[in-house]
């Protein structure tokens, strides 16, 4: 199996590469990372020292990762006859003393993004605008999480799983989706979206240069943890996706949840986000050890729950279905 990634070196693809060489990935015999710095990509192919590595630098401007939320809305979906609403979380908390440091959870402009921007959400069978940070909602979730409150968000699930195969035709008529960050960054971004961070994109001029609120905000918080490194406490992050659907089976009312967690594991230990990256290295072992069907596909669509879960229980992810 050969197999090339655009942006490999990137946080979420160079989590990508160290699954497809790890002992938890079979039959990748090559493995191409390609990315716009040559001195990030070799890097990263150096640390990893994995013969089966080549670095190549490509711009794709020149030149069906499975969601692990769409696949649980998937096992939601098929245990109901008829579908009356979806409700997709994710939630990450952190065990330790608390951190003095900002430390983002992704990329600063996603996370302004979701705190700044209004989004689309499916509600009374169409897809509608919500202001951000709205529709505040309150979860009682097993530990560490415990009491959680979650808010919309911008993400890409509202706009194709209620239109996906295998659920539009069950009749569904909401699908929504919320996050919740830990109390303390949560308060902090949207603290920066009262001082004007709201309009992260557009550049504001300083000393004749025009800059962007997003990139000097970025710049400013990497500083920040260079400089202060030794201030960052060790902490155990936890995350947990879910889904509860709610409609009919065999012809009583029924409603469901399925959840996946992770937790502290020496396997995450190289990853930003192992829950997002591994999965794009699934979806190729998926894609190229399957027979294939051709056309553009939601993972939802696409790939079948059981065989994708197995392989989450393989990167140690823990699945709960109730209902």
């Amino acid at each position: 199996m050969k197999i090339l990634i655009l942006g490999g070196a990137g946080m979420m693809g160079s989590g990508t590469v160290r699954d497809l060489v790890s002992v938890l990935s079979a039959g990748v015999s090559e493995v191409h990372v390609a990315d716009t710095t040559s001195e990030r990509v070799g890097a990263l192919v150096e640390s990893l020292g994995d013969p089966r590595l080549t670095a190549h630098t490509m711009d794709v401007a020149d030149g069906a990762a499975p969601g692990m939320s769409n696949m649980i809305c998937k096992a939601v979906a098929e245990e109901l006859d008829t579908i009356d609403r979806i409700n997709l979380y994710w939630a990450a908390t952190a065990d330790g003393p608390a951190n003095p440091v900002l430390v983002p959870p992704y990329a600063v402009s996603t996370v302004l993004a979701e705190y700044a921007l209004p989004s689309q959400q499916f509600i009374e069978g169409g897809l509608r605008e919500v202001p951000a940070m709205s529709g505040h909602e309150v979860i009682e979730l097993p530990a560490p999480w415990g009491t959680t409150e979650f808010i919309h968000s911008i993400h890409s699930e509202p706009l194709t799983v209620p239109f996906a195969a295998g659920i539009a035709e069950k009749g569904i008529r909401e699908f929504t989706w919320k996050l919740s960050l830990p109390q303390q960054e949560h308060d902090t971004w949207a603290a920066l979206i009262r001082v004007g961070f709201r309009d992260f994109e557009d550049p504001i001029e300083i000393g004749g240069v025009a800059i962007k609120p997003d990139d000097y905000l970025a710049r400013l918080i990497a500083r920040n943890m260079e400089r202060h490194a030794e201030e960052i406490p060790e902490q155990a992050g936890h995350e947990i996706h879910f889904a509860d659907g709610a409609g009919t089976k065999d012809g009583q009312p029924h409603e469901i949840r399925c959840a996946i967690t992770s937790g502290p594991d020496p396997l995450y230990d190289d990853y930003l986000d192992a829950g997002t990256s591994m999965n794009v290295s699934i979806a190729a072992q998926l894609l190229l050890n399957n027979p294939q069907k051709p056309g553009v596909w939601g993972p939802e669509e696409y790939f079948e729950v059981e065989p994708y879960f197995a392989e989450l229980e393989k990167r140690h992810f823990d699945i709960h279905r109730s209902g």
